[in-house]
């Protein structure tokens, strides 16, 4: 794998040296440091030339997957942990102009596969948290821990964001309904500056109902058009963080139903206010 990408370049992985970063050079295993250069210190190994498949090859750096299994940054790799016996770890670029892709798996019955969508099906999650979710040394007997450091780490920042969602969700409601207080003083000065428009509409014959209908709908109108507008905006927004970051992050299933208890509560204040104001007399309006 690329030094990035590469379990090996993780700290603690290699007991001697460094990452390669030629194609002729290699990390061997402590296994292949004692076939090809015994005696020699892991660090005076480093260096060091050998001949492989027609080839001569530097050895970059050591490692000794069994010690570097369990360290700070990185728990346990399970497919290199397994490796107990002389290995080379060959930059891919170069490994796949002589080399011949294995039909059968390194282990028996392994295989090394990308889980595409796991973190949201829960089934797929379970069976992987089940592989995964191991007795680790240093911890009390008959306790288990994650074997993957980072799964451990992500399930706790998620639990502290869903703690930290449900304040967030709190602090929204409670300012929704401060907004639609506000909105009332709002619609009441709107209605105040078109109380004489009122007054005629009900004199030239229409009820109260129906200018309570024209008014309520307006409001229904602004409420849709902004809620649209929202929708757009979300979509935009969405579609330019994949095209930068390279993946869709989607808001919480409760982003939806609460925009529309906003747009609810917005609407019935919009209508308790105009109703109220209509009760206003004709003579009041125009006057």
């Amino acid at each position: 794998m690329p030094a990035g990408d590469s379990v090996l370049n993780v700290g603690g992985m290699l007991e001697a040296g460094v990452f390669p970063k030629k194609d002729d050079e290699v990390i061997i295993t402590q296994e292949t440091a004692e076939v090809l250069f015994p005696g020699t210190s892991f660090a005076d190994c480093v260096g060091k030339t050998f001949a492989f498949c027609g080839r001569i090859f530097t050895v970059s750096a050591v490692t000794i997957p069994q010690k570097a299994a369990f360290n700070e940054h990185f728990r346990v790799d399970l497919y290199y942990m397994r490796t107990q016996k002389a290995a080379i770890f060959i930059p891919y670029e170069t490994l796949k102009t002589f080399g011949e892709k294995k039909e059968t798996p390194v282990f028996a019955g392994s295989l090394m596969c990308v889980i595409r969508g796991m973190a949201d099906d829960p089934e797929k999650r379970q069976a992987v948290e089940d592989v995964l979710f191991m007795e680790i040394p240093g911890l009390d007997e008959g306790q288990k821990g994650w074997a993957n450091y980072y799964l451990q780490k992500i399930d706790e920042r998620s639990e502290q964001i869903d703690q930290v969602m449900k304040v967030f969700y709190a602090v929204f409601f409670t300012m929704c309904l401060l907004i639609c207080l506000y909105m009332v003083s709002v619609i009441r000065t709107e209605l105040f500056y078109r109380r004489k428009e009122l007054g005629y509409l009900q004199i030239f014959g229409l009820s109260k109902s129906a200018v309570l209908q024209m008014l309520w709908g307006e409001h229904l109108v602004r409420a849709g058009a902004a809620f649209i507008l929202a929708f757009a905006a979300a979509v935009i927004l969405i579609l330019l963080y994949g095209l930068i970051f390279g993946g869709l992050v989607l808001p919480s299933w409760l982003t939806f139903p609460a925009c529309l208890l906003f747009a609810a509560l917005y609407l019935l204040f919009a209508y308790a206010t105009v109703r109220r104001y209509l009760k206003t007399s004709i003579r009041e309006l125009i006057t």
